[in-house]
């Protein structure tokens, strides 16, 4: 068969023939469901739009990732801590995480810090934040002294990039502002 463009056997061609208008073109496809749906990003978004401190007053977070020897919370975490309305001591958003040295922990002195040992769920970080008491510079930490050391469900909160992050960094801000919270997802280790 050869090709000619003003045969009239396709459709194109029989359209400018017959001197009716083309075809539309196509609807754009619709655009790609969110990831983790619109909920996930609105709650987020709340969280940015409702921060309970000025920036120079947010208080200080560590976040363990790893209890002996420390470890910090990277990734994501960083940004969980910051959106919930904390500063994290350590970390960069999108950086992995890393070991600290008991100096290092003792001389940031965090407000506040959370047990979130990668894949571990409340009772073990509970745990393992527990037997940090032997741990004279641990003993001496601000968030130590104020009982307010927290371990929390990491498996699900923090430890897995999805959408529970958000409940993570919520989780976080109820922490930081005093609210209840549920003990399945965080309970007081001091």
């Amino acid at each position: 068969d050869k090709e000619c463009s003003e045969c009239g056997k396709c459709l194109d061609n029989a359209t400018d023939i017959l001197a009716l208008p083309p075809s539309p073109p196509p609807s754009p496809p619709a655009p790609p469901p969110l990831p983790w749906g619109s909920d996930f990003y609105e709650r987020w978004q709340a969280l940015e739009a409702t921060q309970p401190w000025e920036d120079s007053a947010r208080p200080t977070v560590a976040m363990l990732e790893w209890p002996d020897p420390p470890w910090f919370g990277g990734h994501w975490v960083p940004e969980q801590v910051a959106v919930a309305g904390g500063r994290a001591l350590f970390g960069t958003p999108g950086a992995r995480s890393d070991r600290l040295g008991w100096d290092q922990l003792a001389d940031a002195d965090p407000d506040l810090l959370v047990g979130v040992a990668c894949g571990y769920d409340v009772a073990r970080n509970l745990e393992q934040l527990r037997a940090l008491r032997r741990e004279p510079r641990f003993a001496s930490l601000r968030a130590v002294r104020a009982g307010r050391v927290w371990a929390a469900d990491a498996n699900s909160m923090f430890s897995r990039p999805g959408p529970r992050i958000v409940e993570g960094a919520e989780l976080l801000r109820a922490i930081l502002v005093g609210q209840e919270v549920d003990p399945r997802a965080a309970v007081r280790a001091t």
